[in-house]
């Protein structure tokens, strides 16, 4: 039996996201991680089903609009969602103990996370890899947290007004 091209097709959704309300306002960054992740799906004969777009929010916990739609949208077996693709695990979470909720989640849905710049695989060595990737991502924001406290409170030591006038 010969099939049709299409009906072959993985069915994915594409995720993407910034954090700050900066980045969404200079659009480069949304714009190029979609760019990206669509050329992605193309090479790869992905069929895009909905693209869910995360803008000014961070990564540090789960309560994200669009990640929580997303995941919904994605455990309805009649949309036919095989995977999730995004630009960088750190796109989908920068807190270990999210991303294996976000983990434990797809594989009971029978949904794979697929990033288009690292080479996340079902062995052994993938699953130690991405587990690092997902420390590195919490590690960058702990130590961005870590420096930003120590500025400010530097700063107040300097008789300088760190917080938003009144």
């Amino acid at each position: 039996m010969i099939m049709e091209k299409n009906s072959a097709k993985k069915k994915v959704v594409v995720y993407v996201r910034v954090s700050s309300q900066d980045q969404v306002d200079e659009g480069n960054s949304l714009v190029t991680q979609e760019r990206l992740c669509r050329e992605f799906c193309d090479k790869n004969d992905f069929e895009i089903i909905k693209v869910f777009i995360e803008k000014g929010q961070s990564a540090k916990n789960i309560n994200r609009t669009e990640l929580k739609e997303m995941m919904t949208f994605c455990s309805k077996k009649e949309n036919g969602i095989t995977g999730i693709v995004f630009y960088k695990l750190d796109r989908i979470s920068r807190n270990t103990d999210d991303y294996s909720h976000i983990r434990v989640w797809s594989k009971t849905v029978k949904v794979d996370l697929i990033s288009t710049t690292e080479k996340i695989e079902d062995t052994p060595v993938g699953r130690f890899v991405e587990n690092m990737l997902s420390n590195v991502s919490q590690f960058d924001n702990d130590i961005r947290a870590e420096r930003s406290k120590g500025g400010m409170e530097q700063a107040v030591l300097e008789g300088r007004y760190v917080w938003q006038p009144p």
